[in-house]
């Protein structure tokens, strides 16, 4: 049987950290509808996949991932 989840205080930060509709997500999307692109906005594929958008006539699924999970030294994430 798997594990279930048990937040923590050291996951805690990312309850607060904006999930869908993120700024870098909304560029994206305003490019590809510009270049004619049409597509679904987090649709469940599975248990667990949300992707970011999904072209379904190309069967493209596309997560836009930040800084913070990149750990970019500038935005990303700070270690204390």
């Amino acid at each position: 049987m798997a594990e279930r989840w048990v937040s923590t205080e050291a996951g805690a930060h990312l309850a607060r950290r904006r999930k869908v509709n993120t700024a870098p997500e909304i560029l994206l999307r305003r490019a590809v509808h510009a270049a004619g692109g049409r597509f679904r906005l987090h649709r469940q594929l599975a248990k667990g996949c949300t992707p970011d958008f999904v072209l379904s006539s190309r069967r493209v699924a596309v997560f836009v991932d930040g800084c913070f999970w990149h750990g970019c030294p500038e935005h990303g994430r700070k270690t204390p």
